[in-house]
């Protein structure tokens, strides 16, 4: 079991993030600073973006409260529990929806998005375009059947063929706030 507290990521996302993981295990010398990270980012991005992606329509089955979800083209899936992904940004967007209900921290959903490719998130990235919008429930069961690429919350590794359950937790972290105490 894995906790998740903000997203959880198949494909493309999780595949950068496992590219810079891995470079910058292989030399952390090269990590000594946000710019410098940045630019290790940027590089596996180009790499992306002239390579081969899984789509992920061919090799997931998903579920969302009973429902199957029929997936277009994406190469990335996005399990959101907050509104923020990617150093900020809104990929669900803010445009109201008859069909989606406007995301909340306290409504036990979770919001599920396609991604088109690199392009497509580097323009979620910018503010000029959100995720593909594709379901929000409770409950989410994913099918693998091959091995892909995956992170929470930013952790990225590969996760062999099998079956992912996402289910919102009942717990809530709890607000510590220090006293005010005169000194004297």
């Amino acid at each position: 079991m894995v906790a998740m507290n903000n997203y959880f990521g198949i494909g493309i996302d999780a595949e950068l993030s496992l590219a810079f993981h891995l470079a910058r295990e292989e030399n952390p010398e090269r990590c000594t600073s946000r710019l410098r990270n940045k630019a290790l980012y940027f590089k596996a991005g180009l790499k992306k973006m002239t390579s081969r992606s899984v789509n992920l329509s061919n090799v997931i089955e998903l579920q969302v409260d009973d429902h199957v979800i029929d997936l277009p083209p994406i190469k990335g899936l996005i399990f959101l529990n907050i509104t923020s992904w990617g150093a900020g940004s809104n990929a669900w967007g803010s445009a109201v929806s008859k069909r989606f209900n406007q995301p909340s921290i306290g409504d036990g959903m979770l919001e599920v998005l396609g991604v088109g490719g690199v392009a497509h998130m580097s323009q979620i990235y910018s503010g000029l375009r959100t995720g593909m919008r594709l379901a929000q429930g409770e409950y989410i069961r994913i099918t693998l059947k091959r091995e892909v690429a995956m992170q929470v919350d930013g952790e990225p590794w590969m996760q062999p063929p099998g079956r992912i359950i996402i289910t919102v937790s009942s717990m809530q972290a709890t607000m510590l706030k220090r006293s005010k105490r005169k000194s004297k």
